[in-house]
């Protein structure tokens, strides 16, 4: 209970005890640990009620909920609020309650209580953030109210990524509700809004809330995408198709066919980026017999890249080259057919086996990609195996028209 608040038994000489109770223990519940307030003493029989009437937590009530035993909490206190002091009622005064540890302002302790008869056994958990504040200090920050994500009383200095294009409105609650707040509001996108507090006493502090947009946009391909078996340029009426036939490849066992495709996005940094996710119309061979899955993996580096592209005079639009020697680099590339699950950006899974024709898409685990100095990155996609010998199933292609990447990233 800390500081030595529990559940004690003392002795009670002055206690006229009525002599039907005879032999029985007598218990009070102390409220401080040097015994100076405490409830009347009450006889009790050993009971094997063992539940737990009531909590405080520096003169907060937990609030319980049916069937609920742990419980995140978040106080804002003065400074005369700690060392955290902590309660606990029983409904039966002869159960004996416990309180765990409190060790600082971000913990989590328990509040457990055993029946006196030790028939029973309650309790509950609390993770507890408690923030020493003053009479200046914000208890609350939002925007169109939106709780700010991370807020403390003793942070001065968020930024928050928006995707709205109307101006986002600040909220501010102060410990003191007499305190003064001035807030001045974000007058663009990206922008800056500003909180001022200012309190009875004197004290004053200041806040602030950096405003980024997160905008959207559609990249395609390059003009030219490179597989395993030549060039093509890719639009409404051409595709890419991989298949998973076993044959040789430049001298290696290639067990799927797999595509290239180049990227470009429209910035460099890749923390930038919120989401990415690739959208293709894509179908199966009529025959198939088996609904597909495209795989698609991070195949990026610089140093790739620059090996296998050209950049087009005409169109100013880098392009995978043509001669022998980058076609054998690419095809000897170390991560042509073993890519891992290290390496894997997402799937589209359960393409149908009827040779329809449909809209797949695939969102992109963020934190594999690779982006250049240029902003650009290679998709690897191959097409998995299906449970299958039988040669002229896995001879069974798959078409891939139009992929486009959709691509959230952070405007500062």
């Amino acid at each position: 209970m800390g500081d030595g608040e529990t559940l004690k038994e003392i002795k009670t000489p002055d206690v006229k005890i009525p002599d039907e109770l005879s032999g029985v223990k007598v218990w009070a519940f102390v409220h401080s640990s040097d015994f100076s307030s405490a409830l009347s003493p009450v006889a009790l029989m050993a009971g094997s009620e063992s539940r737990i009437k009531k909590i405080k937590i520096a003169g907060h009530d937990l609030l319980f909920e049916d069937g609920k035993n742990e419980y995140d909490v978040t106080l804002y206190l003065s400074a005369d609020k700690f060392p955290i002091k902590v309660l606990a009622y029983p409904y039966d005064l002869s159960s004996r309650i416990t309180v765990g540890d409190i060790t600082g302002n971000d913990t989590s302790f328990t509040v457990s209580s055993t029946s006196a008869d030790g028939s029973s056994t309650s309790g509950y958990t609390v993770n507890l953030k408690a923030y020493k504040v003053d009479s200046a200090s914000l208890v609350g920050l939002s925007y169109d109210n939106k709780p700010v994500s991370g807020f403390a009383p003793d942070v001065s200095e968020y930024t928050v990524a928006v995707e709205q294009k109307n101006l986002p409105e600040i909220t501010a609650e102060a410990f003191d509700s007499e305190s003064e707040i001035t807030i001045t509001q974000p007058d663009s996108l990206p922008g800056t809004g500003f909180i001022h507090v200012e309190a009875k006493d004197g004290k004053t502090s200041d806040y602030s809330i950096k405003f980024n947009q997160i905008k959207e946009s559609s990249v395609t391909y390059q003009s030219h995408i490179r597989t395993t078996g030549g060039w093509h340029s890719i639009d409404q009426q051409s595709y890419l198709n991989v298949y998973t036939k076993q044959q040789e490849i430049y001298g290696t066992i290639s067990t799927a066919l797999v595509g290239y495709m180049l990227f470009t996005l429209p910035f460099t940094d890749k923390d930038k980026i919120v989401s990415i996710s690739l959208t293709a119309s894509v179908k199966n061979s009529i025959d198939s017999q088996f609904p597909a899955t495209l795989s698609y993996y991070q195949c990026g580096d610089s140093n790739f890249i620059d090996k296998t592209t050209y950049v087009d005079d005409n169109t100013g639009i880098r392009k995978f080259g043509t001669e022998t020697a980058n076609k054998n680099y690419m095809n000897r590339y170390k991560g042509l057919d073993d890519r891992t699950e290290d390496y894997l950006l997402g799937r589209m899974d359960n393409i149908p086996d009827s040779g329809a024709q449909v809209s797949k898409t695939a969102e992109f685990d963020i934190s594999k990609i690779i982006l250049n100095e240029r902003g650009e990155f290679v998709v690897i996609v191959k097409k998995e195996k299906p449970n299958t010998t039988e040669a002229s199933l896995l001879e069974k292609q798959t078409y891939i028209y139009t992929p486009t990447l959709t691509v959230k990233y952070i405007v500062e």
